[in-house]
């Protein structure tokens, strides 16, 4: 875990910020960056996990991470706590789906006909 955060930090911006959040979880804030710029930036950090072997035990290992996505917009994830629930939903579907992936979900405002 710590050589995790510490690839993470070398990665994202100093404008970013990381914190571990839960046993073997971790979280991105990452202010003034829209759903896409944040993609691009977890897939960063992923990439930058997948592509350096760690030392565990004396052993070289590989180690990949999932993740998701989600964008704080004051229409469809208006709280801290909403956008937190739709990265989770973005994290089990990457993990459901094959793991090693960053996955975005964009939730669609029920009270808005058009979208």
């Amino acid at each position: 875990l710590k050589e995790i955060a510490k690839r993470m930090q070398q990665t994202i911006r100093r404008t970013d910020i990381p914190a571990r959040y839960g046993g073997e979880e971790f979280i991105i804030i990452m202010p003034q960056t829209d759903l896409k710029g944040a993609i691009t930036q977890a897939e960063r950090v992923r990439k930058a996990i997948e592509e350096k072997t760690f030392c565990s035990m004396g052993k070289d290992v590989k180690i990949t991470i999932s993740g998701g996505v989600a964008e704080l917009n004051q229409e469809d994830v208006a709280t801290i706590e909403d956008m937190i629930r739709t990265a989770d939903l973005g994290l089990y579907e990457a993990k459901r789906s094959g793991k090693n992936k960053i996955v975005a979900v964009q939730l669609k405002n029920q009270d808005n006909k058009d979208t």
